[in-house]
């Protein structure tokens, strides 16, 4: 599957939003579903939203009668995947440049985008240097979606790429704590490289 399609595609579904829509969305909801995959909202606070990007999975052989199981909007915001890439789009628009870097590196990967700005503009959206509280508040968000996430993604490759303030990407790293196992990726001359693992041996 070519994640730079489905990641064109959701895109799309994006700007296609009309204005107000964003504020309709909740947790679970299905913003849009195309012919390479779909895009589901995993977290929307006050905040921050997170979009879960997935590609469609191959088709495998039909199950039993007795094997079919109802389908519920918690299913189809489990990762399915070996990898799982969590992009945090908050200063650069960086969706793309990731999806790129994946394909490059044949990295087939369900993606995990929180971003501050729920129709995903061309205009980055800035934050309130004046407003404690809205900083405060993406941190604690980005907790609570990191712990949903950590359910559902256990034992898989996680990948984390960072377009956020310094002071918010410090915040970040101390809620997410060196229990969990994941690559963090930095940006420069037009290309991701990965610089860090983080695991328990760091402590």
């Amino acid at each position: 599957m070519d994640g730079m399609q489905m990641v064109m595609e959701a895109l799309k579904a994006f700007e296609a939003m009309k204005p107000g829509l964003e504020g309709m969305l909740a947790g679970g909801s299905l913003v849009a579903a195309g012919a390479k995959g779909s895009v589901y909202v995993v977290q929307k606070g006050a905040n921050f939203i997170s979009y879960l990007i997935k590609s469609k999975k191959k088709k495998t052989a039909p199950k039993s009668k007795a094997a079919k199981k109802t389908r519920t909007a918690q299913d189809d915001l489990q990762i399915t995947k070996d990898d799982v890439a969590i992009v945090v789009d908050i200063s650069r628009r960086a969706l793309v440049d990731v999806a790129g870097y994946l394909n490059k590196r044949k990295i087939d990967a369900d993606i995990v985008m929180v971003t501050n700005d729920p129709a995903y503009g061309a205009q980055v959206k800035f934050l309130n240097p004046e407003s404690e509280g809205e900083w405060n508040g993406i941190v604690l968000e980005f907790k609570t979606m990191m712990n949903k996430i950590k359910r559902s993604a256990g034992g898989r490759r996680v990948h984390i790429f960072l377009a956020a303030p310094l002071p918010l990407v410090f915040a970040m790293g101390a809620v997410w704590g060196t229990v969990d196992d994941a690559s963090v990726y930095h940006w420069e001359k037009n290309n991701y490289h990965k610089v860090v693992n983080i695991s328990r041996r760091l402590r």
